[in-house]
């Protein structure tokens, strides 16, 4: 009924509707960004994001791009979606090549513990390495190609199907740049680890 009335226009009746479902859509962007690369670094906050998706929801209820015989929940989850793969294009045209050296200083752990699970490295090669090394491996090894999605990926936790949407490229793709971006990665680090053992 609350549906109905609010694409006739009725603020009361959206009000309802946001009061049942804003638990979902609140939920969906907390997990998404709440202490991620996202929040702590670039200031992706979750409530403006839900905010911009109940805007669009009631316009699209006012002006009757949804359909009254459809399911909402489906159609309101797909536009926090379409809200969250917005915000993250705009945020790649600057963001995505990290300022390693900045985040590096304030989260060098978290640098450290992200790398050695993506790529598979135990902790004990990790280790020997300092963060700044790591971060030089990734600038000069892994072209744009390889770095875009292993960023996304790693840093800011995005699925296969979010960085496949965002890069306009096949899930197929996608995994297959992972892992060459994995291998490139470790033989580098294994490189790295062979020196300081001869070295020592």
């Amino acid at each position: 009924m609350s549906i109905e009335r609010s694409m006739n226009g009725d603020l009361r009746a959206f009000e309802l509707v946001i009061e049942r479902y804003g638990r979902s859509v609140s939920g969906y962007f907390h997990t998404k960004t709440k202490g991620t690369w996202f929040e702590k670094h670039i200031g992706m906050h979750p409530d403006d994001l839900s905010q911009e998706t109940w805007i669009k929801a009631w316009k699209s209820l006012e002006n009757g791009s949804f359909q009254s015989s459809r399911p909402f929940p489906p159609y309101l989850m797909g536009i926090a979606r379409k809200v969250f793969l917005r915000s993250l294009r705009n945020i790649i045209k600057d963001h995505v090549l990290i300022p390693f050296d900045e985040i590096a200083s304030k989260d060098e752990e978290a640098i450290r513990t992200v790398i050695s699970e993506t790529i598979y490295v135990d902790e004990e090669t990790i280790a020997e390495i300092q963060t700044k090394e790591i971060i030089s491996i990734i600038r000069d090894i892994l072209s744009e190609t390889y770095s875009k999605p292993l960023i996304l990926y790693a840093f800011w936790g995005l699925s296969y199907t979010e960085i496949a949407d965002l890069l306009d490229l096949s899930m197929s793709a996608i995994k297959m740049r992972l892992n060459r971006a994995r291998q490139k990665l470790l033989k580098a680090i294994n490189e790295k680890k062979a020196l300081i053992d001869y070295i020592d």
